[in-house]
């Protein structure tokens, strides 16, 4: 996994400046224009996206993105926000998380706000 984040230029103008990292296909949504409309129910182990926003944090990336399907949907959701949480001073290399979701998370959640 190194090997791919090494390949980015160190100089702070190159290299990669946002990752998105995908950590389920779940989606609570059908939309026509999805990629992702399939019945598989892939979800990504949480040490495996913990693994990857270390690696993106040693890199200097500036903006990370956990996506899906619908990332509110990942069965660990709740615990991979609070392991960050807790974690937030070895990943200061990211400057900026973003949840991308369609905003029908099916846990009957108003409003999620993650301060680091």
């Amino acid at each position: 996994m190194n090997k791919i984040l090494d390949a980015s230029l160190s100089d702070k103008h190159w290299g990669m400046h946002i990752m998105e990292i995908e950590i389920t296909y779940k989606c609570n949504l059908n939309c026509l224009h999805c990629y992702n409309r399939d019945e598989h129910n892939h979800e990504m182990p949480l040490k495996t996206i913990m693994s990857l926003i270390k690696a993106a944090s040693q890199q200097n990336v500036q903006k990370l993105v956990l996506t899906g399907g619908e990332a509110c949907l990942h069965p660990n959701f709740y615990d991979l926000c609070k392991e960050i949480r807790e974690r937030r001073n070895e990943f200061a290399g990211v400057k900026k998380f973003v949840l991308q979701t369609n905003g029908y998370s099916s846990t009957n959640c108003r409003r999620i706000t993650i301060s680091l």
